[in-house]
């Protein structure tokens, strides 16, 4: 599914949002919630995390 493919990707809205903040020299927790960023570093599943109301 759509989702899924962007998470093995890294291309979720997450994913985006990290890279922004690498490149602008800020911290990535400035635009995600701690379980957000775990999920991005896949530390914890996506789903209902990333994707509200979808499963992977």
């Amino acid at each position: 599914d759509t989702n899924g493919m962007l998470f093995a990707n890294r291309s979720t809205w997450a994913h985006v949002l990290a890279a922004v903040a690498e490149v602008t020299g800020q911290q990535a927790l400035d635009f995600l919630t701690t379980p957000e960023l775990d999920a991005v570093h896949g530390q914890c599943a996506p789903a209902g995390v990333l994707f509200e109301g979808h499963t992977l």
